[in-house]
């Protein structure tokens, strides 16, 4: 394979990594959007904290469990 070739496949992999953390971002954001709304039955009583190292998890206010 040759240099062009080499570069093409690396240019092609960086644009697709771009393309899936845009896309994963706004997946996470909807998803986030959607187990916030208050009127989403189950999930009503989850909320996000952040431990001391900043890293986000989900607790029940209703059971305490994360």
């Amino acid at each position: 394979m040759g240099r062009v070739e080499s570069d093409q496949i690396q240019k092609y992999i960086k644009t697709t990594e771009k393309k899936f953390e845009q896309n994963w971002k706004q997946y996470e954001d909807s998803l986030e959007k959607f187990l916030l709304n208050k009127s989403q039955g189950e999930f009503k009583d989850w909320i996000i904290r952040k431990d001391e190292m900043g890293k986000e998890f989900w607790t029940n206010t209703t059971t305490l469990k994360s």
